[in-house]
């Protein structure tokens, strides 16, 4: 299945902002933790978690070129 994640709630922009460099877990609010690690959209490591670049699949049309 085809997901698009649009985050715009200043909770999860700031989380993730802080996220792109390495934040400790405790600094990432739970609700928001919880959320992007259903989505997979983080990492954890040695009590740090980082934000992850989506990977495309599938282009979610068909090419433009016959």
């Amino acid at each position: 299945t085809l997901e698009m994640f649009t985050l715009d709630d200043p909770e999860y922009i700031g989380a993730i902002t802080s996220m792109v460099e390495g934040a400790p877990v405790a600094d990432v609010p739970a609700r928001v933790r919880e959320d992007l690690a259903e989505a997979q959209l983080v990492a954890e490591q040695a009590g740090h978690l980082w934000f992850l670049p989506v990977r495309i699949h599938r282009w979610p049309f068909p090419p433009m070129v016959i």
